[in-house]
């Protein structure tokens, strides 16, 4: 899976408002706060993207709070499950560094 942390933190870099925001408390909140809204966005994706018949199985693996099973039941029922994360990335970056307007999912 994507490292969102790393992308937050080129989300942060690339944004020419914050050059002026040297606090790193300041900074790292910021970075959790993007971490939280790109993996609200995933899973927005994730359940829209998801059969409905495979709804109740995947909300148990939800709660069984067992990352692999879930990673490898979404990968197994979410065709072409990398290239629209990839897609949501490049979206969401576009929509935050003010290049796309953004659009509520």
């Amino acid at each position: 899976m994507f490292d969102l942390e790393s992308f937050a933190e080129s989300l942060l870099a690339e944004n020419k408002y914050l050059a002026s925001v040297d606090d790193p408390e300041i900074l790292e909140q910021m970075k959790e706060d993007l971490v939280d809204s790109i993996d609200d966005h995933i899973n927005a994706m994730i359940l829209a993207e998801m059969p409905p018949n495979k709804l109740i199985q995947f909300e148990k693996l939800v709660d069984a709070n067992n990352e692999d099973k879930l990673s490898a039941f979404i990968n197994a029922n979410i065709p072409n499950l990398d290239m629209k994360l990839t897609q949501l990335l490049i979206d969401f970056k576009k929509t935050y560094l003010g290049l796309l307007p953004y659009v509520a999912s």
